[in-house]
């Protein structure tokens, strides 16, 4: 086995330029196959958590068009307080006051979580502000039917996580952990934000745990980093009644509920608001996602035909230079295997270093497996020609045929 590695590394020193072009071509070819994979697992789960959400009712949002001008004459005048805390009162009671099945939720991820100044925070949750001079992580309000909505489960009391998940004046604001806190913290723990507020650990979420929100990415949004609080809307707060309605989400069947807020804003001088729903998103997400998918499968099938050709003709341009080689070592008693592994160990090498790269890139994950699955089949094809010319010569063949 030793001689065969020496005898493997003597053949890439004597033909590195084209092991270097055949191992560019296959590592490119690898990463892209495991890219359109990953597109397309992310899109079909995409598809399947908005078909679940929608799986009553359809799910609208609001998308706000207010000019920058508008937008600050409301956050900065107090005529415009009172009018936002009618359409906040509006919203509340026509949603309670529809047909039965209609609710709303809310997904605001618009704020970061900063850690109290001097607390100390591991970085595998939280990003250090040489700016601000503390720790912060990503944040996400929400109103505690979310958990519901999206089948979150976790370590915390899911039957009474209405009335634990709310939060009382002056008492510990509770928060939900993503999966990635649960090494550094534990149920009943306390979190300082740079204001002195005090949040009290009551849960985690499970692993891989995540939510969509096709407004802001048509990619699933992990919650594993997330501190999650509930909804506090300060009335007396423009920023935090306008994060209210930038981030709402209507579940009903009556599209008209939606569009009568969205009226109503418009009626009192505020917000510029248009309605979308998921399935409108969906069906860009789906024409975005085939388009990129397409792109990059030709591109992918254009280097798989490169290095395919690359590779099979570099193994039959090897084979005929070393066939005296060849010759010499099975008169000497090596066997017709031991020269096919010596051939076989050159692309085993370019395709061990490839799934290198994907684990680098991608981590280990089904779609890994996948990749690797193809790489065999796509090292039999290669190699199945040369093999089967070097099989069917003779070693006298072998020895002729090298002086030609």
């Amino acid at each position: 086995m030793k001689k065969q590695i020496l005898f493997l590394f003597d053949d890439i020193k004597n033909t590195f330029f084209h092991f270097c072009i055949n191992l560019l071509q296959l590592t490119a070819g690898l990463v892209l196959f495991c890219y359109v994979l990953t597109t397309w697992f992310e899109f079909v789960e995409i598809k399947d958590k908005m078909k679940l959400v929608t799986e009553n009712s359809e799910v609208y949002m609001f998308r706000d068009d207010t000019s920058d001008k508008k937008f600050d004459k409301i956050i900065n005048d107090n005529a415009s307080l009172e009018r936002l805390g009618v359409l906040y009162d509006k919203i509340i009671s026509k949603v309670k006051n529809s047909n039965e099945g209609t609710e709303l939720y809310l997904a605001d991820s618009s704020m970061e979580f900063c850690f109290k100044e001097g607390i100390k925070v591991s970085k595998k949750v939280a990003k250090y502000d040489s700016h601000a001079g503390g720790y912060s992580s990503q944040l996400l309000s929400i109103t505690p039917n979310f958990l519901k909505v999206f089948h979150l489960d976790g370590i915390y009391d899911s039957y009474n996580v209405l009335s634990e998940f709310a939060y009382k004046e002056g008492q510990d604001v509770p928060v939900i952990l993503g999966a990635d806190f649960a090494e550094f913290y534990n149920i009943n723990d306390t979190l300082q934000d740079c204001n002195g507020q005090t949040y009290k650990v009551i849960g985690f979420l499970q692993s891989n745990s995540n939510y969509v929100a096709p407004d802001e990415s048509k990619e699933l949004l992990s919650l594993d980093k997330f501190i999650i609080t509930p909804c506090m809307i300060d009335r007396k707060d423009s920023i935090s009644i306008v994060r209210f309605v930038q981030n709402l989400y209507v579940m009903t069947n009556d599209k008209e509920i939606a569009e009568g807020l969205a009226d109503f804003s418009r009626q009192q001088d505020l917000l510029d608001l248009s309605v979308i729903n998921f399935s409108y998103q969906l069906s860009h997400i789906i024409s975005d996602t085939e388009d990129e998918i397409f792109i990059n499968s030709t591109f992918l099938i254009i280097i798989l035909i490169f290095a395919f050709v690359g590779i099979t003709g570099n193994l039959l341009q090897f084979i005929t230079n070393n066939k005296k080689e060849f010759a010499i070592n099975l008169l000497c008693g090596a066997k017709k295997a031991d020269v096919i592994f010596r051939i076989l160990m050159q692309i085993i090498l370019m395709v061990v270093i490839g799934l290198g790269v994907i684990i680098v890139v991608f981590g280990v994950t089904a779609e890994f497996f996948i990749t690797v699955i193809f790489a065999i089949l796509f090292i039999s094809a290669v190699i199945l020609y040369p093999i089967s010319i070097l099989k069917h010569q003779s070693i006298t063949t072998m020895i002729r045929r090298s002086y030609e």
